[in-house]
This record gives structure tokens, C-alpha cells and sequence, in this order.
């Protein structure tokens, strides 16, 4: 799988990930964090379908509205683009995209959650914990 991201309308870079099922499934939602803060889902979410989730949460006593929508072919090729708002302040609104391509099977001696730009070996994992 190869992920690469796009802001201001200029892509940051682009890595290879060995996805399992539970990663390759959370490509498509949007976890955000504010300050190492997770905002935390509150209420019902105005909006949620398998390619569009709309809501709010709430990180570090501040609420957000936040938007993705996922487009393309899941298994395969799809981009996921995601916006998050402060609603107490306006302080700007923050907007993502990423494009998801499924290169084919994990490398030889990868295992899921290995992660590096491309071309090189595994540098990180995203399941292991940060020391």
C-alpha cells in the first residue's frame, strides 16, 4: 500500500505501508489529535456512511466539526479527504488529502504496521508503541 498526502496543494511525501486488514480499514476514517490531544467523538454524527462522516469532537475543552469523504475504489485506488473546524474559535479550518494505491503483497520480511518512504526497508511500525 502506498500513501501519499497532499496540503496546500503540494504533496509531502508518499510512504509504503504493509497494511493488514484492521490498518487498511482505518485509512479511511479520520482520528484527529489536536496539541497530542485525541478529539474525542461527542454526540450523533450528522452524517455517516461508508464514503462520507460528518460530526463533531472535542480536545482539550475546544469542539470541532469534522468532515471526510472517502472517493475511488476501496480495494484498490481511493483518496480520503478530511477537514477539521474549530467551532469556538476561528483559528482556520485544517485540510487533508490522502491517496491510498494498493501495490500488491507486504514485502518480503515486512509484517503489518511496517512503514518507510518508498523504496527503502521498514523504518517504522505503526502498531508498536513510541518510546
Amino acid at each position: 500500500m502506498s500513501r501519499s498526502s497532499r496540503t496546500s496543494g503540494g504533496q509531502t511525501g508518499a510512504v509504503e505501508v504493509c497494511a493488514n486488514p484492521e490498518i487498511f480499514a482505518a485509512f479511511s476514517r479520520a482520528e484527529p489529535s489536536i496539541a497530542g490531544q485525541p478529539c474525542k467523538p461527542y454526540g450523533k454524527p450528522a452524517t455517516d456512511t461508508p464514503t462520507d462522516y460528518a460530526g463533531r469532537c472535542e480536545a482539550n475543552g475546544q469542539r470541532y466539526g469534522l468532515y471526510v469523504s472517502t472517493q475511488g475504489d476501496r480495494a484498490s485506488d481511493f483518496t480520503v479527504r478530511f477537514a477539521l473546524q474549530p467551532l469556538q474559535t476561528d483559528i482556520g479550518t485544517v485540510v487533508q488529502a490522502r491517496r491510498y494505491r494498493r501495490l500488491g503483497d507486504c514485502p518480503a520480511g515486512w509484517k503489518a504496521g511496517d512503514q518507510a518512504k518508498v523504496g527503502g526497508g521498514p523504518a517504522s511500525n505503526l502498531l508498536a508503541p513510541k518510546v
